[in-house]
């Protein structure tokens, strides 16, 4: 029996899944202002959510405190026609945070903010064609990150800090002994990894330019496999239950961009072009070692990725101002490329043709409040995957965001 084969187009699905929201499955899901942009607008320095998009942009904030809080809901959807027979994943909808603060004096500032960089989930039907290799999928990878930045004079600051990474993973699948005997298989675990981040940023009258990069990790932790041979007992010896250690190799990010606006504080509009190089290139393997030996010591799926390029073009315009109230309509368009080689292109790993995304929403600030509302989607190019002859497929889907940001300045 290939062990290989039954453990770990598990966790090929779980990594590339048809849920991933950018390029592979970075999500760089910041704050509602970036979000509605489609992701564009690491240069824009109207609230504590630059943080994490561009740190150096923290002392272009005004002077003193500034408070930033929110959430997002991903409301993953999927279609998977397998063999001629067509699937739809049932998918419940993913609530994540994001919350910042921050303070500064023009020349210094600091903060800590807590996001989530990497996303996927998605659930398919108990009986589906392709059951198994997955019916249940969920990675969540979160950041606490503090951050300092400089201004060295009145045009060009630099930034940085560290990053303290958490991740857990949740699978579940039918391991398919033969044509009637099904084993239910789940796979969890959490995971940790230190991390940093480095940025820096010229700002002047008209335009400004950012660039901010963090390196690659692997998150290594432990977990669990449970195994549910309870209508196969014969099969209990070879699928125990048992711990698991896990490796997740997870991609650099490098962001650069200029932006045009019509004056240097509080502009009437703001847009900006964006490119952000993803380095899917360390996400060589996935890497799973079984406590018991079993059903394998150690098994290793090359993946053998190849970096990308996303490429984004959004910004806001002030359609009412009085006083110190403005209200802004943001919206933007991205375009990511897809990282995945023909040779590692299949059921699992699905998407090999990229994916279009588009971002509207409102920002509306008053005295020391701000609040921002957004819509944003991304549309999962339709894919055809022929490498395993037993189930060619082909794949479309989307991940629909709606998101909140509530901000104080005092």
């Amino acid at each position: 029996m290939n062990w290989k084969r039954i453990t770990f187009t598990i966790l090929a699905g779980l990594i590339s899944s048809p849920m991933a929201m950018a390029s592979g499955f970075a999500t760089a899901e910041y704050h509602t202002a970036f979000t509605a942009q489609a992701l564009a607008g690491i240069t824009m320095t109207e609230n504590a959510g630059v943080l994490a998009t561009l740190s150096a942009g923290m002392v272009r904030l005004e002077k003193g405190s500034h408070l930033l809080g929110g959430i997002s809901e991903y409301i993953p959807k999927a279609t998977a026609k397998v063999n001629g027979e067509k699937d739809e994943a049932e998918t419940d909808s993913i609530v994540g945070p994001h919350a910042y603060g921050a303070w500064t004096n023009n020349k210094f500032a600091f903060g800590v903010g807590l996001y989530f960089p990497f996303n996927i989930g998605v659930d398919w039907n108990e009986d589906w064609a392709g059951r198994r290799l997955v019916t249940s999928v969920a990675l969540n990878v979160g950041q606490v990150a503090p951050r300092m930045a400089w201004a060295i004079n009145d045009n060009f600051s630099i930034g940085g800090g560290i990053n303290f990474i958490g991740g857990r993973v949740t699978l579940e699948r039918k391991t398919v002994i033969n044509d009637e005997t099904e084993i239910p298989t789940e796979l969890g675990g959490s995971a940790t990894a230190l991390g940093w981040s480095a940025s820096a940023m010229y700002d002047d009258n008209h335009w400004s330019f950012g660039v901010q990069h963090s390196p690659n990790f692997t998150l290594r932790g432990k977990g669990k496999a449970a195994f549910d041979t309870s209508d196969a007992p014969s099969f209990t010896g070879a699928f125990p239950d048992g711990d698991l250690n896990v490796d997740i190799m997870l991609p650099s990010l490098t962001d650069f961009a200029i932006a045009f606006k019509e004056k240097k504080e509080n502009p009437r509009y703001f847009v900006e072009f964006a490119v952000l190089h993803t380095g899917w290139s360390n996400y060589r393997e996935l890497r799973l070692r079984f406590a018991k030996k079993r059903p394998a010591p150690e098994q290793v799926l090359e993946r053998d990725y190849h970096d990308t390029l996303t490429f984004r073009l959004g910004g806001n315009y002030a359609v009412y101002t009085r006083g110190d109230s403005q209200l802004k309509l943001r919206g933007g368009f991205a375009v990511d490329q897809s990282p995945i080689p023909e040779d590692t292109l299949d059921p699992q790993v699905p998407d090999g043709k990229g994916r279009n995304n588009f971002g509207i929403g409102l920002g509306y600030k008053t005295g020391k409040w701000l609040i921002d509302a957004g819509y944003f989607v991304t549309g999962i190019m339709p894919s055809e995957t022929n490498t395993n002859e037993e189930l060619k497929a082909e794949y479309t889907g989307s991940v629909p965001i709606l998101t909140a940001s509530l901000g104080y300045h005092f």
